[in-house]
């Protein structure tokens, strides 16, 4: 796969842009962080799609090397781009992102295609980071609890710290009344 990925990597400075933006994508399937210098250089590429992929690319990587880049990203012309890098700032889970996704909560930018407002979507990586951090403190003191022989704590007590996030079956509901309030403007009923 070294071999492989290297290739890769030098596909990201491809003339065609079709052949970086795959580049990009099949990166993102492995998701292997010895991309990720390869990666920021390819963000300033031209071609939309290919940043767009570049970013998916980063925050599957989840290295917080790529947070400064994301960052600036934020203020891509293109709105999927500045939501994919909201989305791998929140893959990536580090909260020193948190600074310039609340930059973004003021944003009140509606953008009818998506369904969510800038501030909206912003709001929900702060909390997908807040969760992972969460995560990762547990499973750190689940590991030192269990590495002097004792009991973890039950899941349950996890669950007040996830405050904020939606169940499955919020998130049903509210992709089906945005799907009905699409339709109604479409005329569709």
């Amino acid at each position: 796969m070294a071999q492989d990925l290297q290739t890769l990597i030098r596909d990201l400075q491809d003339d065609d842009w079709q052949t970086r933006r795959n580049a990009a994508a099949q990166i993102e399937k492995g998701g292997d962080t010895s991309a990720v210098p390869g990666l920021l250089e390819a963000l300033n590429d031209d071609s939309q799609y290919v940043r767009l992929a570049v970013v998916k690319a980063l925050g599957k990587c989840k290295d917080a090397r790529a947070i400064p880049a994301l960052t600036e990203t934020l203020k891509d012309e293109m709105f999927i781009i500045r939501q994919s890098a909201v989305w791998a700032l929140a893959d990536i889970g580090d909260p020193s992102a948190i600074p310039a996704l609340t930059t973004m909560v003021d944003d009140k930018t509606f953008y009818s295609e998506r369904e969510i407002s800038a501030n909206q979507l912003a709001e929900l990586a702060i909390k997908r980071i807040n969760v992972a951090v969460v995560a990762k403190e547990q499973a750190a003191a689940a590991a030192a609890v269990a590495a002097e022989g004792g009991e973890p704590a039950p899941a349950a007590e996890a669950a007040p710290l996830a405050e904020g996030v939606l169940t499955p079956e919020e998130r049903k509901a509210k992709r089906e009344a945005a799907m009905a309030r699409k339709r109604a403007a479409q005329g569709g009923g």
